[in-house]
């Protein structure tokens, strides 16, 4: 959307056009107070959107194929990851790094 459109957006809005085609002051201070509000979602938004994307997730699956398909998935979408298919590759992974999120098969072997 070119400046233009929202310019007739906001005549629109106004109803009211001086004669040199310029926007009417109510419109303009309309414009000038939802903007802050615009900018301040589209921030918190991209803040949260970074951080979910910087999360951190261990996958347990004695299951090689669900491990690499939900790995997958995941990695596709901006997590980073990482699998483990036992009990004690996911200690060893536990005490090397920190997890955000831990996707556990309940029914784990051992």
């Amino acid at each position: 959307m070119g400046f233009n459109d929202r310019t007739d957006m906001a005549t629109l809005h106004c109803r009211r056009v001086s004669p040199k085609g310029e926007i009417c002051n109510a419109a303009l201070r309309n414009r000038r107070r939802q903007s802050p509000v615009t900018d301040f979602r589209r921030r918190l938004a991209a803040r949260a959107y970074s951080r979910a994307m910087s999360a951190h997730i261990l996958i347990v699956d004695d299951d090689r194929e669900i491990r690499d398909l939900t790995g997958r998935y995941l990695r596709k979408h901006g997590f980073r990851v990482d699998s483990a298919a036992d009990a004690k590759e996911m200690d060893r992974l536990l005490r090397d790094g920190r997890f955000d999120l831990i996707v556990l098969d309940l029914m784990l072997p051992g």
